[in-house]
């Protein structure tokens, strides 16, 4: 009996959650069409490009929409089994309420690893040629005036930081430069320059400032030249200056470490990883919501509205959590996670203070 059950309840939430998530992306399209139509008419490009666009944005729009949706289609689901006295015959068949949270719990746990990797995979290509059709196509940036910020690379034992870069023009200003001995694994020098020229295979630093860590002493020189091999001109074709959420987790991690080994901040970088774990897993704190909604709220429509009005504030919290960690006023991991940890804390209680009374 408890496997045919389980069998009911899959085939009832995915049947609703397609249905809401049918109408959830259909009310985002709207939305992004009428807020993006004036640039697409102005950049004068064809119904082509901008059906490309949204077939390649589809998978970003799905993984950004699917926590609320999977909220919406439980809360439906559980609604219409009181509607229907559903739950009721579940009582008098004695199937308890823990055997409906075990079952709701790990079907929403499996979601959370599909939302995960959906979103690392086809969700970060999606947002990467998205991007680069919005900048190049829709935009018309030119490609000799492209400024790419906060642009981070390797070449050889050289980590380097640029604040500003014009690769087609080969410069740059606000350029931090660690240099690191790879083979005993330690930080030999800092180099901070106001501006860089790139010529002839090597850097033009101006305004320079040496800093070594070992004997915390500074040495300023107006010029330096330096060996750097790699042409800034292929980051114009590559999606390195993306913002942080277009790599995958597995990228951003690599990135990390590299990043650590040199001494430099990756505090944003550690909150954007953190974050895409902690969304992945909103599910689960959907999950829980809806369950704890769903003991004391019987009514279709007043659980809906419920489930908008707590969308609304997770998100505003879980943004929130996450623009203190890269400010550095919370730790990294603490801003990711703080919406989750509300949440759950708060809809756990409910459920626990429920089940103690039957």
């Amino acid at each position: 009996m408890i496997k045919t059950l389980h069998k009911y309840l899959f085939r009832q939430n995915i049947y609703y959650n397609f249905i809401i998530l049918f109408s959830g992306i259909s009310i985002y399209l709207l939305i992004d069409v009428l807020d993006r139509i004036d640039d697409f008419i102005d950049a004068r490009v064809g119904f082509g490009v901008v059906l490309k666009y949204y077939i390649l944005k589809f998978p970003l729009i799905i993984s950004q929409v699917l926590p609320a949706v999977f909220l919406l289609a439980l809360l439906l689901q559980l609604a219409l089994m009181h509607r229907n006295k559903e739950i009721l015959a579940l009582e008098a068949s004695s199937i308890s309420l823990k055997e409906l949270l075990v079952f709701f719990l790990s079907y929403a746990l499996i979601w959370c690893f599909f939302q995960l990797f959906f979103a690392e995979g086809l969700g970060v290509k999606g947002l990467r040629a998205t991007n680069i059709i919005w900048k190049e196509q829709v935009r018309k940036k030119q490609i000799a005036k492209k400024r790419l910020d906060n642009l981070w690379f390797k070449d050889g034992a050289y980590f380097i930081h640029a604040r500003k870069t014009w690769p087609a023009q080969g410069k740059g200003e606000d350029v931090k430069i660690y240099e690191v001995d790879l083979n005993a694994n330690k930080l030999k020098s800092i180099i901070k320059a106001r501006t860089f020229i790139v010529q002839n295979g090597h850097w033009e630093l101006e305004d320079v400032e040496l800093i070594n860590p070992e004997t915390f002493t500074r040495e300023r020189k107006e010029q330096l030249q330096l060996a750097v091999q790699v042409d800034i001109k292929a980051f114009l074709a590559t999606g390195v200056a993306l913002p942080p959420e277009s790599l995958s987790l597995w990228e951003l991690k690599a990135l990390i470490n590299k990043l650590k080994q040199s001494g430099s901040n990756v505090e944003v970088l550690q909150t954007t990883l953190y974050s895409k774990w902690s969304y992945a897993f909103s599910i689960l704190v959907m999950t829980i919501l809806a369950l704890a909604l769903s003991t004391f709220i019987k009514s279709i429509y007043l659980l809906i509205f419920s489930g908008l009005i707590i969308t609304f504030f997770y998100y505003a919290i879980f943004i929130l959590g996450v623009s203190l960690a890269e400010k550095g006023i919370l730790p990294p991991f603490a801003g990711a996670w703080l919406g989750n940890i509300l949440f759950i804390f708060l809809g756990s209680l409910k459920i626990v203070w429920q089940s103690r009374r039957f």
